[in-house]
């Protein structure tokens, strides 16, 4: 018999990029409420810079401006 529960997705890391500490606490608190690793950088340049360490599942930029320094090769 098939279970009809839903299964829970599976936990992936989240870096979030974004200069409002409310936002970045209100992001951040529902994800973990989730079960994801959350992981918050204060600028773009701290985030790149934090890429060759941290190998994000999904990077979450406050604008157009920090996804532009992403590169493919650099997300994994």
């Amino acid at each position: 018999m098939l279970d009809p529960r839903p299964k829970p997705a599976p936990s992936v890391t989240v870096l979030l990029v974004d200069g409002t500490p409310r936002d970045m606490r209100t992001v951040g608190e529902l994800l973990r409420e989730q079960g994801h690793d959350v992981v918050s950088a204060g600028s773009g340049v701290e985030a790149l810079g934090s890429l060759e360490s941290l190998r994000p599942d999904v990077i979450r930029p406050k604008g157009f401006q920090a996804s532009q320094g992403l590169h493919p090769a650099a997300c994994g």
